[in-house]
């Protein structure tokens, strides 16, 4: 079949004529809707990963957690940020700025 491809793209005429096969037709005809159903291999499927229910690190606001609520229920409007930045005032050096979006996030 090469040496067929190479006279073709030599601009020869071919000297054999490629059969056809039964099996090829039927698979190029069925390419028009195959696409359609996706994926079929198994090995390419993804598989769903169950979802978890424990905490990959250490609340680091654990032990302020019960003064952070009291807070908010005195004063709900208060946004995350004014909470974390009371906190870095009331507790200093214990909350890095690094942790504003961990408390925001809880606060949520």
């Amino acid at each position: 079949m090469q040496g067929h491809l190479a006279e073709l793209f030599a601009g020869d005429v071919p000297t054999l004529v490629a059969a056809r096969d039964p099996e090829l037709e039927s698979f190029l005809k069925s390419l028009k809707t195959t696409w359609q159903k996706g994926e079929v291999r198994p090995t390419h499927a993804t598989a769903s990963k169950p979802l978890r229910d424990w905490r990959t690190r250490v609340d680091p606001f654990e032990s302020a957690w019960p003064l952070i609520r009291r807070w908010l229920e005195a004063e709900p409007d208060r946004t995350g940020r004014e909470l974390f930045e009371r906190l870095q005032v009331n507790q200093p050096g214990v909350f890095p700025d690094g942790q504003l979006r961990t408390l925001q996030r809880r606060v949520q």
